[in-house]
């Protein structure tokens, strides 16, 4: 039996290739967008601590996840929309 007719083994397989439009997630990018349109689980509940917010990435975009005053769940970019500086 020859490696092209195995169908049991991987030798026979092409070698994988790589392809943007599917493995890319940064903004602009299709799966990128596609992906934007859905909820994501970011962290678990213990890890936005009550005192100090904890950086995460998330598709390729840096994030702060944090609770608030009242104890519920939030996360924002890790730059301020008004200076650009880290929060």
């Amino acid at each position: 039996m020859s490696a092209s007719t195995d169908i049991r083994s991987a030798y026979a397989l092409k070698p994988p290739t790589y392809n943007a439009r599917l493995a890319e997630v940064a903004r602009g990018t299709p799966m990128g967008e596609l992906l934007r349109r859905y909820w994501h689980p970011v962290g678990l509940s213990a890890d936005a601590g009550a005192t100090t917010p904890r950086p995460v990435k998330v598709l390729g975009e840096e994030l702060i996840l944090f609770r608030d005053k009242t104890g519920r769940p939030g996360l924002v970019q890790a730059r301020c929309c008004h200076r650009g500086t880290t929060l």
